[in-house]
């Protein structure tokens, strides 16, 4: 269980280590095929290397974060056939994750952790980056291609807020990509457990919906890992454990109608 607001203020920061990407992760000399199997990847001692089913070398690079070379390579994997994500740890409340072309130019990257891409692959939704050794409590926000778009108002630091939201992972993106499902335990004012519907359009508010306290407390028991996020249409969600093996109070099913 998450600790309670007046008591995290009274503690030192303790540094959080995030969940990691979503993707088809490799170790170190394993080979990743792309999604048409004509390509494969993999990283050794920091570089990554891409191949042709036949072992011939296309290519081979240092992957960059924003301070240059990095060889903490924590997650590889395909996007499409002819772009891999590669994601860093920085520090202990902050990954990088890098879009590349198969020959190392980056395209794209973002901050944070948590990352979970749409269906499409044309966006990814994760916790925004958060300044570590800043004061505590860390109020978290979720961003969609470098968009903030809940809350709104973004990150907050320190004893003077209000509100303090932080997210279970992991999140949902609905079957057509239009709404971004999620849990957010709110600390202070307004507290509890809420999933969260945040429409990938702007124009159309973020939807809250109260979890009971049973509900809320058997999600308790299965933080750090997280819970299971399933969509069915755009109607409901059902709320479960990552392994599907049945808990106290869970499955929950949640009509978002």
């Amino acid at each position: 269980m998450r600790l309670p607001l007046l008591l995290a203020l009274a503690l030192p920061l303790i540094p959080v280590l995030p969940m990691f990407a979503q993707g088809a992760a490799i170790v170190n000399d394993q080979y990743i095929f792309s999604p048409d199997k004509k390509l494969k990847a993999s990283y050794s001692k920091g570089k990554v290397c891409v191949r042709d089913p036949q072992n011939k070398r296309i290519s081979e690079f240092t992957p960059k974060d924003s301070a240059g070379p990095n060889s903490g390579i924590t997650d590889l994997y395909w996007i499409d056939n002819n772009r891999l994500a590669i994601q860093f740890h920085m520090n202990p409340s902050m990954e990088y994750l890098s879009l590349t072309d198969i020959h190392g130019k980056e395209l794209h990257n973002y901050l944070g952790y948590n990352f979970s891409w749409s269906h499409n692959r044309k966006a990814v939704a994760h916790v925004g980056q958060m300044i570590h050794f800043t004061e505590w409590p860390h109020s978290e926000y979720i961003q969609v291609n470098n968009d903030t778009i809940y809350p709104l108002s973004g990150p907050a630091y320190g004893k003077g807020i209000k509100t303090v939201h932080s997210f279970v992972p992991t999140f949902a993106w609905s079957e057509d990509d239009s709404n971004l499902a999620l849990i957010d335990e709110v600390e202070g004012q307004g507290a509890g457990k809420y999933l969260v519907i945040v429409p990938i359009n702007r124009h159309k508010p973020a939807r809250q919906i109260k979890i009971l306290p049973k509900q809320s407390a058997a999600i308790d028991t299965l933080y750090p890992n997280g819970v299971k996020l399933t969509w069915h249409g755009n109607t409901a969600l059902t709320v479960s454990t990552t392994d599907g093996a049945k808990c106290k109070d869970l499955p929950l099913t949640i009509s978002v109608k």
